[in-house]
């Protein structure tokens, strides 16, 4: 028994490898077979002429068939030979086994010639995949061609086109990559910068400024065209068509990615105006749907150098991309089959009701569930402007009237979160920067107990009468990029709104203010009739001084080993004013031609090192050479809630191009600048973070501890009580926090940001 379990495993053996054999041929030749149904590769009198023959047959006369080509195929024909003979012993073999009638020495003869046989085989095949090998080779035709030196040039990825965003283009929608975006979206870009809206958009709805700053038609009185808007019509399935500026297709270029005719997306072109008569963020809506109902389908968006900023009068303006790296700006996003029809609705509304003690010089925040159409959520709000889709109030305590709250709605944070700063000036903070304060009215201004109640609506869109969902009237009220109203209850079911406005004692109705009808008591409190929304707080007669400071940080100080998809985080120790976010910064510092001993590298190893932020791809040369564009990066915070141990906190994330690109590593350096303001508008100075901790593996955390009249408190021995904080101070050269955990603790303090991350970018360091 234990003679027969030998022996069968010896058998199993063999089996086993006959098995992977016959495997890897059946593989092989199948991969081959298309190939060697052909001529060889480059060698076809109707194709292309690889080998370069043409020329020489036509000069002498002599037919243009290479050596290499007769050769081929007289190899060729000798294995297809030696072919049939494999058939032909295996047939052999399988005769004797068949016709042994038990003669044990005919059964191991037939054995050993069908073995020989498959043996045979692999050899016939192996050279069969050498020769084509070789014969691919020559023609350049392996991998999608090859030099016929045979020397392959490594990939590199430069990011082309990609680096403008973070400092020329501050956000768009849909994002770098995005997938699954909807086949109705719009797509919403906006600069870092004021746009001459004429390089982007053309006045086809034909309208003008009037004399009074209205809107009309253009004539010969009224000559100064209106870029961006649409004009109040019947909505029907053309409205956009119909009724709003075009996009200038070649300055924002919209394309199926591979169509190589490159078919520009004809689309709405939309833009709003601040108190400054400056437009930065556009929304393109295009004619027809995107993608395909059967397939996902990716879009190239090119924004083209043609794009101007707004010039100076008598200055000719200049491009956008004036001094970029590569002149434009492009990215990619996947529509899938399917279109949106889910409605947004508001997931953080600051300050909150039952908040106490709200200051004069804090900020409105509304952030939603998705990114919003900019024009329907933005815009200057007082008595003349033309916005009225978000109304912000107060009670005036003395007449016991609504009064409306000037200022301005801005877009931020991925188009998701929406900031009102008043118009109202109340100081500067520690940077020296205007701070704005929400309007207050008190009998005696030094009472800091005194308050004033105020209310904010958002009407929702005035849904379709035979939409779909919440299907909506285009920028009639608050709602996404699909043209979905808002769903104030979140009980996703569509409501409608009511009437707007507030009926005034001479009849008229305001719809600056807001109505009776615009809002209901529910329990004890009172929220918006569906499908709008309404909250309310009250406002003290106080200001916060308190400054904010960064508490924890991802990756770590100084951490190595980095991967390039690695989030990078920054935790805040009070709710952030998200806009200011777009201030950040991320450094990449590469390789500056140096070795890992600190010597030039020679030239002939430039394939190896990174040049600066360039690579070397051959021998030399501007042709050999590819160059990174510029790091990009964007920021998108999120606002934790607060809860009976701890105050509500902002954690803002760098979402950025890939870390250490074509596998060189690279240092980066974050950078927080002091213009970064919490809700307060209290900028971060000076520049606390956290330090080296005492305790390893753990994570540095600063917290830096307040009185009560927003002071660092002082310790007995004289020193700031600052946990876990870099020891800036408020003297102008040592007030930015410089972190790195080899040097001393002096050099953890520098004048700027810009002096830190040049003292970074030393090698001792």
């Amino acid at each position: 028994m234990l003679a027969w379990t030998i022996k069968n495993k010896k058998s199993f053996g063999i089996t086993a490898i006959l098995a992977v054999g016959f495997f890897v041929a059946v593989f092989l030749f199948f991969g081959m077979s298309t190939v060697s149904a052909a001529d060889v590769p480059g060698a076809n009198p109707q194709g292309p002429d690889t080998f370069g023959l043409e020329t020489v047959g036509d000069t002498i006369l002599l037919p243009a068939t290479d050596i290499r080509l007769i050769v081929a195929r007289i190899i060729r024909a000798v294995l297809g030979l030696l072919g049939i003979m494999t058939v032909v012993i295996m047939m052999y073999a399988g005769f004797l086994i068949m016709t042994a009638g038990g003669n044990e020495e005919k059964i191991i003869k037939g054995k050993k010639t069908m073995i020989n046989g498959v043996i045979g085989l692999a050899i016939i095949l192996s050279s069969f995949a050498i020769v084509q090998f070789v014969l691919n080779m020559l023609s350049g035709q392996m991998n999608g061609g090859m030099a016929p030196d045979f020397v392959k040039k490594p990939y590199i990825n430069t990011y082309s086109g990609s680096g403008s965003l973070g400092k020329i283009v501050k956000d768009h929608y849909p994002m770098r990559d995005q997938i699954g975006v909807k086949r109705n979206t719009s797509i919403m870009v906006t600069f870092a910068e004021p746009i001459d809206p004429s390089s982007l958009i053309e006045n086809t709805n034909n309208t003008c400024y009037g004399l009074e700053s209205d809107i009309v038609t253009c004539d010969e009185d009224n000559t100064v065209p209106v870029y961006g808007d649409c004009v109040d019509d019947e909505f029907d399935d053309n409205f956009y068509e119909e009724n709003c500026d075009k996009l200038i297709a070649t300055a924002v270029e919209i394309y199926m990615s591979d169509d190589e005719a490159q078919a520009l997306v004809l689309a709405a072109a939309m833009t709003s105006y601040d108190n400054n008569g400056d437009a930065d963020t556009f929304v393109f809506k295009p004619i027809e749907p995107l993608g395909s109902n059967t397939e996902d389908v990716w879009y190239t968006v090119d924004l083209r150098p043609s794009i101007l900023k707004k010039g100076l009068e008598g200055i000719a303006p200049l491009s956008i991309f004036s001094g970029s790296f590569s002149g434009h700006y492009l990215w990619e996003f996947q529509t899938d089959v399917n279109f949106d029809f889910t409605p947004p609705h508001v997931v953080m509304a600051r300050p909150p009701t039952n908040e106490e003690k709200i200051p004069r010089n804090r900020i409105v925040q509304i952030t939603f569930s998705e990114a919003m159409n900019p024009l329907a959520v933005q815009g200057v709000f007082n008595e003349d402007s033309f916005f009225e889709n978000i109304i912000i109030n107060r009670e005036n305590p003395d007449t016991k009237e609504l009064e409306i709250v000037p200022g301005q709605w801005n877009i931020t944070n991925g188009y998701k979160t929406v900031e009102f700063i008043s118009d109202e000036e109340c100081g500067r903070n520690s940077c020296g920067e205007v701070m704005y304060c929400l309007p207050l009215t008190c009998k005696d201004e030094s009472d800091k107990q005194c308050y004033n109640p105020y209310g904010v609506l958002l009407r929702t869109a005035l849904l379709l009468p035979n939409g779909i969902g919440f299907a909506s009237y285009p920028l009639s009220g608050v709602m996404d990029t699909a043209d979905n109203a808002l769903d104030g209850n979140n009980d996703d079911v569509a409501d409608n709104r009511p009437l707007i406005g507030k009926d005034m004692p001479d009849g008229s109705n305001d719809t600056k203010f807001i109505g009776d009808g615009e809002k209901k008591i529910v329990g004890e409190q009172v929220v918006g009739e569906p499908d709008n929304y309404y909250w309310f707080f009250s406002v003290f007669n106080i200001i916060d001084r308190e400054a904010p400071f960064v508490e924890t940080v991802l990756p770590n100080l100084d951490q190595g080993g980095v991967s390039e998809k690695a989030p990078i985080q920054m935790n805040f120790s009070k709710v952030m004013r998200i806009s200011t976010m777009d201030d950040l910064e991320l450094v990449e510092d590469p390789d500056d031609s140096l070795d890992a001993d600190g010597e030039p590298i020679e030239f002939g190893d430039r394939d190896y090192y990174p040049i600066g932020s360039c690579f070397s791809v051959g021998d030399g040369g501007d042709e050999d050479k590819r160059c990174l564009d510029t790091m990009w990066y964007v920021d998108a915070s999120s606002v934790s809630e607060a809860t009976a141990t701890a105050p509500a906190k902002t954690t803002t994330y760098l979402l950025h191009r890939d870390l250490g690109p074509n596998g060189y590593d690279f240092y980066y350096f974050p950078v927080v600048p002091s213009i970064v303001t919490d809700e307060n508008q209290n900028c971060l100075y000076p520049g606390y973070g956290p330090d080296k901790d005492v305790q390893d593996n753990l994570i540095p955390n600063c917290q830096v501890n307040y009185d009560d009249d927003g002071k660092i408190i002082k310790l007995e021995n004289g020193e700031f009580d600052i946990p876990g904080c870099v020891d800036v101070n408020f003297t102008s050269s040592t007030d930015t926090g410089c972190i790195q955990t080899t040097e001393s603790p002096t050099d953890k303090m520098k004048s700027t940001t810009s002096t830190c991350v040049d003292f970074l970018k030393e090698k001792s360091v």
